[in-house]
């Protein structure tokens, strides 16, 4: 910002104005928000009955860009709110212009004194929509813009600034309560699945699946068992994803280790039964490094910065323009905004996205996996039955380069051990490179890419050195590639993605590509489709179908004048037509509605042109009571007419409580935990005969979770990720009685896994105290009023600021339990010259059911010089 620190006027400013008598200074309060009151000097002319304002002192205040013309006096010139907006007081030939804007004023609205420049209220009013209210009775001025002045800008950026401080990106635990609880056999939950199909004049088909979690000796053990038969007599029975798996936490050398159904971690994935042992931690890492970020931009502007939408940090270039910060790095996608505002008023807005894969270990962490077993049937019956070993270590290099190395040995394929490795990397902070180097089968080069405005580029490429296990289709090289590109048009968000993918073999190559364009318009969602292959032989090129594809998705508004059976529909119309033919294939229509309370009805038709077969479905799909899902649909078309039935649910065991609880969400390899929150009335910190549940869901969690109040009063949280940390938070105000007070209101607790984990929080009364306050005068006391006593929390973070009667009593209630302090206000005794005599007072409000009770403290103030 650069202001008038002088005014240059010379002595012909008596010859430049001379309209009306001399007006006199007038000393005015002005108050406007973040600068609060101050005084300016303005201008009268009484005989004009005319207010002049000083512009360099009013627009220093208000930090609006301006400056002397240094080779033309009497010019202001500038720019209003930003860079673009000049602007240009003339006090020579009295006009003003904003922009490409001018206009010509009365000499008479200018005035120029040795201290500022002078200019009529409503000169500004015209030019910048600033009106200046002028009160001659109070001597007072006040301002109402359209637009946020720079100070009220500034203000509002240091506000922010300071409530960042104590933004962690770490997530922040409590003090853990409940640790992770390890049995030999806990029964725990169960998801099934039951299907039927009917149809006319042929074969139904009746199927099932059953999926089943419990902690068997310290560990989780779950699998799948699928079965069905037709009534023809046809039957299949199946097991799979059987696992037993010990988890333990925060070990650096050993973090899990299962048997049963895995799956490797090699180069390529491979279904086992076998073992597999790893230190890589059950609970994700939150962050992988910190990230610097540096620049340079004019010196001395202030630079901000932000991580999505909040202000992380910031900080104030140096005479060379350099500005530097250390920010944490997040695993996923990290959004950075750099705002920079310069010493002229400018703003610049700089974006990036950075992307931490994770595969992206911290710097010096090395992780391992091991695994061994039999390889399960798979598509292809290719390795069978074959034994296998494989094993990899990963490295963090630095903050942008992992290594990982590894061997694989699968019997009749390779006579030796196969050897791989890989680097994954990132380059520029937002492009990601990987290479996977493996000499007996394969060279592999991949990169992408998103920029902060959502465009994005990938692109990978292959080669091969021969027939092996990784190239089942025999191919010497191949190549893929996607980009994606949103854009504006005509105000609408729109955007169109290619890719394709080109394989070449020994004497032929084979290429497909798609493309897609998208349109959104409101409620609107059109979106266009192409696709086709293209397959060269020596000399001969074949062409696929070309199938282009186009789908329309509208959401009807929930307006009154709509019948109501239309109100929130979503409607979806597609059609597909095939170039090689010449023709449309199908064309597909389908409304659906949300209905009753969970409840969701859709219908359908489509017609199909090439053998004129228009067919019908139907749909309903109710949630029972948050207990059951029911999927009902029909579909019918020529002679072929099908009604599909299914039900899905999960079913858990509350071994705490001895309770059933049913769910419509799959849960089994999951965990949950059960809270009972409950007045402890016989003051034994466990729930016992006698004590009152509390039917309230008064607990929230720092992570994604399932609420539940059941008919016992007992809160059940579902869908909790095993072996994790949680943040549990105790809302009190969702307790009706105001006096009640849990134990402790935030603690953490691991869950355990298929199980229902036990967690009792107490409430107890709140406490009372009372006492009084004296002033020691000679060898007597006299109680004092006005004083301020502070209350403050040993073990916990209660505070509160207690003033006493008129009498010198102070009485406060609804004190949670534990160990407080309580002291006069150490300002207030400054003031009044005065001492606490004696320690501090401490003591103690015991968890009781009916409330603790402390009277008869008393506090006794003296005179600083008799102390």
């Amino acid at each position: 910002m650069t202001a008038l620190s002088s005014v240059p006027v010379r002595a012909q400013q008596s010859d430049l104005q001379k309209t009306g008598q001399n007006p006199e200074e007038v000393l005015f309060t002005f108050n406007y928000q973040a600068i609060g009151q101050v005084y300016v000097t303005t201008l009268y002319d009484p005989q004009l009955d005319q207010i002049y304002l000083p512009v360099n002192e009013l627009f220093s205040l208000l930090e609006i860009n301006h400056e002397i013309n240094s080779r033309q006096q009497y010019i202001i010139d500038g720019h209003y709110l930003h860079p673009d907006n000049s602007f240009r007081l003339n006090f020579k030939n009295f006009t003003a212009s904003l922009n490409e804007k001018s206009e010509a004023y009365n000499k008479s609205l200018f005035r120029i004194r040795e201290v500022d420049y002078f200019i009529a209220p409503h000169v500004l009013k015209d030019l910048f929509c600033m009106y200046f209210e002028v009160n001659m009775n109070r001597l007072s001025l006040s301002l109402e813009a359209d637009d946020m002045m720079p100070v009220v800008e500034r203000k509002r950026r240091e506000e922010e600034r300071e409530s960042m401080q104590g933004i962690s990106f770490l997530r922040e635990e409590y003090p853990l309560l409940y640790n992770r609880s390890r049995s030999v056999f806990m029964p725990g939950l169960l998801d099934y699945s039951v299907s039927t199909i009917n149809t006319l004049n042929r074969e139904d088909y009746y199927n099932y699946s059953i999926t089943g979690g419990i902690e068997f000796l310290g560990g989780d053990l779950q699998g799948t068992h699928l079965g069905g038969f037709s009534s023809s007599g046809n039957r299949y029975f199946q097991t799979r994803d059987l696992r037993w798996r010990y988890v333990i936490r925060e070990n650096p050398y050993i973090s899990q280790l299962a048997g049963g159904q895995v799956r490797t971690s090699g180069l390529q994935s491979w279904d086992i039964r076998g073992v597999s042992l790893s230190n890589d931690p059950v609970e994700p890492r939150q962050l992988q490094t910190n990230h610097i970020v540096e620049g340079t931009t004019e010196p001395d502007s202030e630079v901000e910065l932000y991580v999505g939408n909040t202000l992380v940090d910031y900080t104030r270039a140096d005479a060379l323009g350099t500005y530097r910060f250390e920010v944490p790095l997040r695993y996923g996608t990290t959004r950075l905004r750099k705002q920079i505002y310069t010493p002229d008023g400018n703003v610049i807005v700089d974006r990036e996205r950075i992307r931490t894969p994770f595969q992206f270990l911290p710097p010096g962490v090395i992780t391992y996996n091991i695994e061994g077993g039999i390889v399960e049937p798979d598509f292809y019956n290719y390795l069978s039955g074959s034994p296998m070993v494989q094993g990899n270590v990963s490295m963090g290099l630095n903050s942008w380069l992992t290594a990982k190395a590894g061997t694989e040995y699968i019997e009749d394929t390779y006579d030796y051990p196969f050897l791989y490795g890989s680097l994954s990397g990132r380059l520029s902070d937002q492009y990601l490179l990987n290479v996977d180097l493996a000499p007996d089968a394969l060279y592999r080069f991949q990169s992408s890419v998103i920029y902060p405005s959502s465009r994005s580029l990938s692109a990978r490429y292959t080669h091969y050195t021969g027939p092996s296990i990784y190239n089942r289709l025999r191919a010497d090289h191949q190549i893929e590639g996607n980009f994606y590109n949103p854009f504006q048009l005509a105000g609408l968000n729109a955007g169109f993605r290619i890719g394709g993918e080109h394989l070449i073999f020994q004497r032929n190559s084979y290429t497909r590509y798609t493309g897609d364009l998208y349109f959104r318009m409101g409620r609107l969602n059109l979106r266009l489709n192409y696709r086709d292959n293209i397959f060269f032989f020596n000399d001969d090129t074949r062409y696929g179908t070309g199938q282009l594809s186009g789908s329309a998705t509208y959401v009807l508004p929930r307006n009154k004048h709509l019948p109501s059976i239309l109100q929130g529909a979503y409607l979806r119309m597609s059609a597909h037509y095939e170039r090689s033919q010449n023709q449309f294939r199908r064309i597909d229509f389908q409304v659906s509605k949300n209905i009753i309370n969970n409840g969701r009805l859709y219908v359908g038709a489509s017609q199909d042109f090439q053998t004129g077969l228009t067919r019908i479905q139907a749909g309903l799909s109710i949630n029972f009571g948050n207990r059951v899902r029911s999927s009902t649909a029909y579909r019918g078309g020529g002679n072929n007419h099908s009604i599909r039935q299914n039900l899905r649910g999960s079913i858990g065991f509350d071994n705490n409580t001895d309770k059933i609880t049913f769910s419509e969400r799959q849960q089994a390899g999951d965990a949950a935990a059960s809270v009972v929150l409950y007045t402890d009335n016989n003051n034994s910190d466990s729930f016992d005969a006698g004590d009152d549940i509390l039917p309230y869901g008064a607990v929230s969690l720092d992570r994604t979770s399932n609420k539940r109040v059941g008919e016992d009063g007992v809160v059940r949280l579902t869908q909790l990720q095993s072996y994790y940390r949680y943040n549990l938070e105790v809302d009190r105000d969702l307790i009706p009685n105001p006096l009640l007070v849990p134990s402790v209101k935030e603690f953490s607790f691991i869950a355990d896994p298929n199980q229902y984990k036990r967690i009792e929080i107490p409430f107890y009364r709140s406490g009372v105290i009372e006492g009084s306050v004296s002033l020691q005068q000679g060898e007597s006391l006299q109680k004092r009023g006005g004083i301020r006593l502070l209350l403050r929390g040993i073990d916990n973070e209660y505070s509160k600021i207690i003033r006493t009667f008129h009498g010198g009593e102070f009485y406060a209630m609804d004190i949670p339990p534990g160990r407080y302090s309580l002291q006069v206000d150490p300002v207030q005794q400054d003031l009044l010259n005065l001492v606490q005599r004696g320690r501090v007072v401490k003591f103690e409000l015991e968890p009781l059911a009916e409330g603790d009770f402390i009277e008869g403290i008393e506090i006794v103030l003296a005179p600083s010089t008799e102390e």
